[in-house]
């Protein structure tokens, strides 16, 4: 495991990631004077958990190699990596230790409007198997960030309308933190996972709909950083 010194609290770098994907998310709201977040530019939404994580030790790269990294990271299997390892793409954001070892991998999605499995398996394949690769890697634990959108009901008021969005949202982002938990039990090595959810925002406009961001984190069970309690976590 790589050293701590000269390094900041896990617990900072996940709040820096979190405020970061919600501001850049407000910025496009607000900018665009309530436009579907959907249509924003995912390298838009990236940049903002980028520019935050430049408020902590060690720096943060953009569209890292996922098989260079890894063997960065020390977090590599005997033997031919499998295809499922997802080896020839590339992490959204890795922030790095301060001794320039990979310390977090960061996928990023947005537009997530349904529970389509193929969504977000990809992602938690590569995430889950870089955790558990090695118990030498430098990993300290990964992250999947996602943007999510609900329609309004155009039938009948508004209030209700924006009531049938948030109930959507809210099982949209349960059932991604249920395919979460079916990769962490998968695993040959306990991992431990956290769910965080902002609230729900409001477009002006009911065509726009309505959004709201999420955060899945996937440690090592049994070196597990401390998780912030106050993020609106939902799921244990």
């Amino acid at each position: 495991m790589s050293s701590t010194k000269g390094s900041d609290a896990a617990e900072k770098i996940i709040r820096q990631m979190f405020a970061g994907a919600l501001r850049s998310a407000k910025i496009f709201d607000r900018a665009t004077g309530g436009c579907r977040l959907s249509d924003a530019s995912e390298h838009f939404l990236t940049a903002g958990i980028f520019e935050a994580l430049a408020k902590c030790k060690g720096v943060t790269h953009l569209e890292v190699p996922v098989s260079a990294c890894r063997q960065e990271a020390g977090a590599v299997r005997c033997g031919k990596p499998s295809k499922r390892d997802r080896m020839q793409g590339r992490y959204d954001l890795v922030h790095y230790w301060a001794n320039q070892r990979p310390r977090v991998a960061i996928e990023v999605k947005n537009g997530v409007k349904v529970m389509n499995t193929a969504l977000f398996k990809g992602d938690f394949e590569r995430l889950t198997r870089t955790m558990t690769a090695s118990k030498d890697s430098s990993y300290q634990f990964c992250a999947f960030v996602f943007f999510a959108t609900a329609d309004y009901k155009q039938a009948g008021p508004i209030p209700g309308a924006k009531k049938a969005a948030r109930e959507k949202l809210e099982a949209l982002t349960e059932r991604i933190d249920d395919l979460a938990s079916e990769f962490v039990q998968s695993r040959h090595r306990p991992l431990l996972r956290r769910t965080y959810t902002s609230k729900t925002f409001y477009s002006p406009f009911p065509d726009e709909g309505a959004w709201k961001i999420g955060m899945v984190l996937f440690a090592d069970a049994q070196a597990a950083p401390s998780f912030p309690k106050d993020l609106m976590e939902r799921v244990g």
